[in-house]
């Protein structure tokens, strides 16, 4: 079983933002790093987090029958090499 990477892994941009983007639509934003770190714990896991903002933003992530998503909203740069 996987474990997700804690809110305290997450590193912000150099504007101090972390950006997110959806694989689905052209929607993209940012939040600041300190604004996730008041709203949630250090040891949330960033799916669940990620989980939770989708909601709020992106109607098309609300729970189907089966328990999939129909939205592709994740961290823009999270996994991505530096200048890639």
């Amino acid at each position: 079983m996987r474990t997700q990477a804690p809110l305290s892994a997450l590193r912000a941009d150099e504007g101090g933002y972390v950006r997110f983007e959806c694989l689905s639509c052209p929607r993209t934003g940012k939040v600041p790093l300190a604004t996730l770190h008041e709203r949630f714990s250090l040891n949330e896991g960033l799916v669940n987090i990620l989980n939770m903002l989708a909601r709020e933003v992106c109607a098309a992530a609300k729970k189907k029958e089966a328990g999939q998503r129909g939205c592709g909203f994740c961290y823009r740069d999270l996994g991505r090499k530096p200048n890639g």
